[in-house]
């Protein structure tokens, strides 16, 4: 439903990441995290998606969500040398 929708997307804003351990019908698992501008909106995303019998997908949220974390911190920058 859409208020399902609603939660789970107030709930990956909360915790900076969204981990999908198995997608359907595959044996593969995505971790992702926003990259945001300066204004914090969600401008685009970053995605590993691994086979699950290789990786435990949480242990790569910490890199992931660093990594969004940097290029977040470029997109902001750039917005700001482009107002300039």
């Amino acid at each position: 439903t859409a208020n399902e929708m609603r939660g789970r997307l107030a709930q990956i804003r909360r915790d900076g990441y969204c981990l999908i351990k198995r997608l359907p019908g595959s044996t593969l698992t995505s971790v992702a995290a926003p990259i945001l501008d300066a204004r914090e909106r969600v401008v685009a995303g970053l995605s590993v998606v691994s086979r699950s019998e290789h990786t435990d997908p949480r242990s790569l949220v910490p890199a992931v969500r660093s990594a969004a974390k940097a290029i977040s911190r470029g997109v902001a920058a750039e917005g700001a040398r482009a107002k300039r």
